[in-house]
């Protein structure tokens, strides 16, 4: 069992890291396929079937591409692999109902490590480049382990920060997920910073949005501590925040974040902004596609990780791309797996935030903002997913993940009192 915890607790590690890679796959999906097969070998059985709902949506997910193969489509390989990623994935999982609840607390306990490291490479990331203008992604996950082809993301000349991702949009579950686990004032003071100079308006909005509904259930917590407080603590407050204070104003870098998140601000509300238009036309031309395509396609979709090939059949869209996703998760669905595959994923989803009722709230918020979020760009990733999956598993089992045990490698054991003669 120890052999199966360290491999969970590996994969919650790696699983928001998308550009450590080995042979082009992600660590987590290659650890993920190895716990598969040591559960099985450990526990001498197999759970053949996890989440139902979400299981329908990949069978769903196989017909589009099955059907897809037959209408002899390019881009059959970006299906293959989409498809066969989210299978080991929901497969491994499933396996996870064969163990105890440490072993699922550890999952999450990785997850956690993998948050922390996470904000902590984007600051190493931010100071490079401010500093010694280092881009260390490209230096290291390209130039030096050649893992991807590419590992940062550059605007208007200027590096965004990307952490363990090369786009900024990958960020934006990271963030929210980190804010809302770790439950902590200065992680959510990070989460602001790094948003500002990773340039993501749809990240800045999640995170506002996050802020405001987890606040409420702070306050109570902060007038308990408010009337405990010491002097002393009071005065070394004020002496930090002057200190902050005095170096914001005497440098650039206060002028700076504020005209960076003016900038993000009016790219989020604005109807200006070229981004903005784009995304807003996978919602209105809807309608202009499906007149333009079969009933096989309005039902099943174009395939998993293809759902952009619509767009650059009508609209000349990206279309040096064999493949690409638009993005959005709602259109994203609706466009790659059809009426039928958009259907079954979100009341997957709904199930999901029915089940989190009477539970720990941060649950609830969580999903809440990765559903808005998901309205402005793609967030449910692969990863994202697999971790939805192992959220489902808690609050069947009624694990809250949000607690600090959830930290432990294994429950604590009780001391034993020594009696002295």
């Amino acid at each position: 069992m120890k052999t199966v915890n360290m491999l969970l607790y590996l994969m919650g590690v790696f699983s928001t890291m998308y550009i450590v890679r080995i042979g082009g796959i992600p660590v987590s999906t290659l650890l993920a396929v190895i716990c598969i097969i040591v559960i099985i070998i450990c526990r001498g059985k197999v759970a053949l079937l996890g989440d139902k709902c979400f299981f329908a949506f990949l069978c769903a997910s196989t017909l589009t591409t099955i059907l897809m193969l037959l209408s002899d489509t390019t881009n059959f390989k970006t299906q293959i692999i989409t498809l066969g990623v989210m299978g080991i994935l929901y497969f491994c999982i499933t396996q996870m109902k064969l163990l105890p609840d440490s072993s699922i607390k550890i999952f999450f306990s990785g997850l956690r490590l993998s948050c922390i490291l996470h904000l902590a490479w984007c600051l190493i990331q931010f100071f490079a480049y401010q500093l010694f203008d280092m881009d260390i992604n490209r230096m290291i996950f390209v130039d030096a382990l050649n893992m991807v082809s590419n590992a940062s993301r550059y605007r208007e000349g200027t590096l965004a920060i990307t952490g363990f991702c090369w786009h900024p949009s990958n960020l934006i579950p990271v963030l929210l997920i980190s804010g809302i686990l770790l439950n902590r004032w200065y992680i959510w003071v990070i989460c602001f910073f790094i948003v500002i100079y990773a340039h993501s308006g749809t990240a800045l909005l999640g995170l506002m949005i996050a802020f405001i509904l987890v606040l409420p259930l702070h306050i109570p917590q902060v007038v308990v501590r408010i009337k405990k407080i010491k002097i002393s603590t009071v005065f070394l407050f004020f002496m930090t925040v002057s200190v902050v204070i005095v170096v914001l104003v005497k440098t650039d870098l206060f002028s700076i974040m504020i005209e960076k998140y003016r900038e993000l601000y009016e790219r989020v509300f604005s109807t200006g902004d070229m981004s903005a238009q784009v995304h807003m036309r996978y919602y209105v031309m809807l309608p202009f596609v499906w007149l333009n395509s079969s009933i096989l396609e309005i039902l099943f979709g174009c395939g998993l990780g293809c759902s952009g090939v619509l767009f650059s059949r009508y609209f000349n869209q990206y279309t040096q791309l064999d493949a690409w996703i638009v993005e959005s998760d709602p259109m994203n669905y609706m466009y790659s797996v059809g009426i039928v595959g958009f259907l079954l994923f979100y009341t997957w989803i709904f199930q999901l935030f029915r089940s989190a009722k009477g539970k720990n709230k941060r649950y609830s918020l969580l999903l809440v903002c990765l559903i808005i979020c998901g309205i402005t760009y793609n967030v449910q990733y692969e990863w994202v997913i697999m971790i939805e999956l192992a959220m489902a598993i808690c609050l069947k089992r009624d694990i809250d993940i949000f607690q600090s045990d959830s930290l432990l490698w294994q429950e604590k054991k009780p001391k034993r009192k020594i009696k002295l003669c």
